[in-house]
């Protein structure tokens, strides 16, 4: 850790650091895209593939119930 620290003293580049919270709606809606493009990275898979992927997995937890 101290090693990276050093490198970003040394470097020209700057670090910012954010620091302020986000409602919860918008984090469910920021974790659903990461999920989305998880998959789609997995299965190589198109945007309208992951939403086809996910509204089947809707239907058959549904169907179960």
């Amino acid at each position: 850790m101290a090693g990276i620290l050093n490198q970003l003293r040394k470097s020209k580049k700057q670090v910012m650091f954010v620091n302020h919270r986000i409602p919860p709606a918008d984090t469910r809606s920021l974790e659903l895209q990461a999920a989305k493009e998880i998959l789609a990275e997995v299965f190589g898979a198109g945007p309208e593939d992951v939403d086809g992927m996910i509204q089947a997995r809707l239907a058959e937890l549904r169907g179960v119930y």
